[in-house]
């Protein structure tokens, strides 16, 4: 579930760091130091996400929150660090944390575990108050002293260029759930009020903490950062955070003109040699300023110091990123023309020939350093991975044969950090290549050195078939069967007509498949069922053994024990109910009885219940209510009934499907459908009379709903799509009209319905699809389920099954040849991805029996295969990120399991918050 080294931007650390055993270590000083070893109890939980080495003395009552103690390492550093601070640590009773494993630090380090505000953060230290939080500070600061190790964003140094850190925060027991579905860490104020505990890229305690080291002598009060660097450049912007340091926009005070100021960090990302990020930041400097390539480079401005760190100023260059074109593009469907592709890659091929006769391989060829300029010629920026062709140079300095790149687009030899050579360059501009002719972003790639195991023709049908060749041999993972040079590759551009029809079939796939239906539908059965066993395998015990639950490493629940169906044990449970019901593996079932124990039991996180199906307690309801159908238990039916008549009580919210009044309606329905008691129908009635309360006027007979304030940037505004906007409410709507035949809610659901129609966007490259933006007047979203195409087709298809609208089958048609062609490149999630787009199409077929959907449905399914990761004989798939695996419904593999049970039964099989599935038999 953690980052993969091979994947990570930063250099891996040497084989003698990487085999250390933090545990071992931990175990060896707790013999040596501690005065009453057995006192001290080591847990490792290096399988979580968390991955964590927990210790503490038995005499240790930990309170809520307090100042707490960050000492910092590198992978090359850790050890001796932790054979230093932990004689300290032992010497006195305290509970303390220590990342897992080197893997676990480097994630940390270079942020693909972790947000930025977790660097450094290789110990955690919990003092019982301030008095023992200073004392500590100070003997692990003397002890710790000379070693390197990253700053702590978060944190303030002890003094400066000290490993040890200091700031405010929750111990682990406060949280709270914001209206949106955050679970973020607490603390609680002097009046009693829990509030979130910000974890942010900056020092900032509450303003009634006092700060007890700087009280005791024991740390000076640093001020905050100067916004003027080196009194010349006034910071306007920050553009970038990195591990490395950070990319501002500024004010240069001599010229009284912009320019960007790239800034490297004192001891960020230190490599064994004692270098660190301001050694490359100078090597970068001195490449630029040798280079003369006709304006294609920026121009540096200077070097300058500044508090430790080193700023790097250079020209502000205008422009779009290549990155920012490609995206505008894809999030409607449209991929650039073979014209365009040829034209810039031929500029491309220039510059970086140019580059190459200079004596230098460029090594970072990627989107976001593509600017293109006003005037329409590409500019290429950030050389700090500029290393010299003579075969004399390492590729950075100390880190040997460990490589740097970026993740889908450095060549397997740079990424084994080999020298430094033509045809890595030539490897990234195929991977540009292919970013550019199919809109799939390398470095999310399933698996970032084999980028064609998602065929091009798959991706984008259309492909110049001279574009393709040319991306398969610059992507040959044997460098001497690349193009050996730029001028190679050029001439084979020149070869490629410039331009090219599109050319797309009405539906279905492009090609025949080897396999029959029933092969292919055996092959998603067999995925299906191994991802349920890799769900149990990854459960973990709670309640003293009594049951189970399943820990997200996904961002949005902040490696806690969330209860939701979104991203949580709920989405999570009403999965692997599913696949119980398919499968019957009694091993199965007993994780499913678990997981329901202790969901039935899991206390919710502190704050005003949110009381929706996808985030809150209506979903962790449903997901009681499937569990309890499943496993034949009239007690998980009766806790689920007693939920639903306790969240009839909450007040309203916000009107969506995914946190608010929308989402109660369907679960109340649900509830109705699967017990028939008249009350739960009832409730359902009332949270739509709500909903028509509070719609708002948009047009002529059009209708929307405007979210309310509490919901960071969707406040205020109008959501279009199904997760937030009109599409979800109304299909909630028709639900209930299905079963009332109250007139109201069908003619509420089309007034949407033809708001949502008159913002249709043609989509696709030729035009035969259609996008929508995720509120009136902005730019098309992507064909997802949640703001996108998939989500507000699946409405439409609704809408035509009912003749709600004459616009119904032309809306939903047009949605469904975006999803099954516009968004190929997506990942593999239900939210935004594969799985979301596969259950539509087999919405389409099931409604209309039209076998091109199914045929699209497989093509798509194909793709998601791709994603496919077996470690060890366990099968899972990657969340939005590729670093992480995450067991979630929406954001996770349980979801892809579902879409895959589908694919499996797609004549019959309905998604799994549909009606059919909770109704009595």
């Amino acid at each position: 579930m953690l980052a993969l080294h091979k994947d990570s931007q930063i250099p891996l650390p040497p084989d003698a760091a990487y085999g250390v055993s933090y545990l071992a270590v931990t175990e060896e000083m707790r013999t040596t130091y501690a005065s009453e070893p057995a006192r001290w109890h080591i847990e490792a939980d290096a399988d979580l996400p968390t991955a964590w080495i927990k210790v503490a003395h038995d005499r240790i009552h930990l309170p809520e929150q307090g100042w707490k103690l960050h000492v910092s390492a590198s992978p090359w550093s850790a050890e001796s660090v932790l054979r230093r601070a932990l004689p300290v640590l032992f010497s006195e009773p305290v509970c303390l944390k220590v990342a897992a494993a080197p893997d676990v630090l480097a994630g940390l380090n270079d942020g693909t575990s972790g947000t930025l505000s977790q660097i450094g953060k290789f110990i955690t230290v919990y003092p019982s108050d301030d008095e023992q939080a200073v004392r500590l500070a100070v003997a692990l600061h003397e002890q710790t002293r000379g070693l390197c190790g990253p700053r702590v964003p978060s944190d303030q140094p002890l003094e400066r260029g000290s490993l040890v850190h200091y700031r405010y925060g929750g111990f682990g027991g406060l949280h709270v759930q914001s209206p949106i579905g955050e679970i973020t860490p607490a603390v609680r104020t002097p009046a009693g009020e829990l509030v979130p505990d910000i974890r942010s890229t900056a020092f900032a305690p509450p303003d009634w903490a006092v700060d007890p080291f700087v009280k005791a002598g024991a740390a000076e009060a640093l001020p905050p950062p100067s916004l003027v660097i080196a009194g010349r450049y006034a910071i306007a912007l920050p553009l970038h955070h990195s591990p490395r340091g950070a990319v501002h926009l500024a004010l240069d005070a001599r010229t009284a003109g912009s320019c960007i100021l790239k800034q490297a960090c004192c001891g960020a990302q230190p490599a064994p040699d004692g270098s660190d990020a301001r050694d490359r930041l100078r090597r970068e400097a001195a490449v630029l300023e040798s280079l003369d390539l006709d304006g294609r480079l920026p121009e540096v401005i200077e070097l300058v110091e500044h508090d430790s760190d080193l700023f790097l100023a250079m020209e502000d260059v205008a422009g779009e990123t290549l990155e920012d074109r490609v995206a505008r593009e894809s999030r409607r469907g449209v991929t650039l023309s073979t014209a365009q592709i040829v034209g810039y890659a031929l500029e491309l091929t220039s510059v970086l020939g140019q580059i190459h006769a200079s004596g230098y391989a460029y090594r970072d060829l990627k989107p976001t350093n593509v600017i293109i300029a006003p005037d329409g010629r590409l500019r290429l920026v950030d050389f700090e991975m500029a290393r010299e062709l003579d075969g004399n140079v390492n590729p950075l300095p100390g880190t040997g044969r460990f490589g740097v790149g970026t993740r889908g687009y450095m060549s397997p030899q740079q990424a084994r950090g080999e020298l430094p050579a033509i045809t890595d360059d030539v490897y990234s501009l195929g991977a540009l290549l292919f970013l550019m002719a199919t809109g799939a972003e390398p470095s999310r790639a399933p698996h970032p050195f084999d980028l064609l195991e998602r065929p091009l023709r798959r991706l984008k049908p259309s492909i110049d078939a001279g574009v393709a060749a040319l991306v398969q041999r610059c992507l040959d993972p044997d460098p001497g069967s690349r193009p050996p040079t730029m001028a190679a590759v050029e001439a084979a551009l020149r070869a490629i007509g410039r331009t090219s029809s599109v050319v797309m079939s009405r539906h279905g796939p492009e090609a025949p498949e080897e396999l029959t239906d029933d092969a292919r539908r055996a092959s998603y059965r067999d995925a299906a069922g191994r991802l349920a066993s890799a769900l149990c395998a990854d459960a973990h015990p709670v309640l003293d053994g009594a049951g189970v639950a399943w820990m997200s490493p996904h961002k949005f629940a902040s490696g806690l024990w969330s209860r939701d169906l979104y991203v949580g044990s709920g989405g999570t449970l009403l999965a692997l109910a599913e696949l119980v019901a398919s499968f019957e593996k009694p091993d199965h079932r007993r994780i499913l009885e678990g997981g329901a124990r202790w969901l039935a039991c899991a206390p919710r996180p502190a704050g005003d219940p949110v009381a929706s199906l996808y985030v809150g307690e209506a979903g962790v309801a449903a997901a009681l209510l499937r569990a309890g159908q499943v496993l034949a238990s009239d007690e998980l039916v009766a806790e689920a009934s007693s939920r639903g008549a306790w969240l009839s009580t909450l007040p309203f919210a916000s009107p969506d499907l995914m946190n608010g009044t929308a989402g109660r309606l369907r679960f109340h329905l649900l509830l109705w459908h699967a017990t028939g008691v008249a009350e739960h129908l009832e409730h359902a009635i009332s949270a739509a009379e709500h909903l028509l309360e509070t719609c708002s006027e948009a047009g002529d007979r059009e209708l929307c709903w405007v979210i309310p304030p509490g919901y960071k940037s969707m406040s205020g505004t109008a959501p279009l799509g199904y997760a937030h906007g009109a599409a979800g409410i109304a299909d909630a709507l028709l639900d209930l009209f299905e079963v009332t035949r109250d007139d109201r809610y069908q003619r509420a659901a089309g007034s949407a319905g033809r708001w949502i129609a008159r913002h249709a966007i043609p989509a696709l490259n030729d035009g035969s699809g259609l996008a929508w933006p995720m509120c009136a007047g902005g730019d098309p979203m992507p064909a997802y389920w949640c703001h996108g195409a998939a989500g507000i087709g699946r409405f439409f298809l609704h809408a035509d099954a009912l003749d709600l609208l004459p616009e119904s089958c032309a809306m939903w048609t047009g949605a469904a040849r975006a999803t099954a062609h516009g968004t190929r490149w997506a990942g593999p999630t239900q939210c935004h991805g594969l799985a979301g787009s596969i259950e539509f199409l087999l919405d389409a077929h099931q409604a209309t029996g039209d076998t091109t959907y199914l045929a699209e449905a497989y093509v798509l399914g194909e793709l998601l295969m791709a994603f496919r990761s077996d470690d060890d004989g366990t099968l899972r798939w990657p969340s939005d990120s590729p670093w992480v695996r995450s067991p979630d419904y929406m954001l996770g593999y349980a979801g892809v399991a579902l879409a895959l049970l589908r694919l499996a039964e797609p004549g019959t099989r309905s998604h799994a918050l549909a009606a059919d599935r909770f109704r009595s038999k």
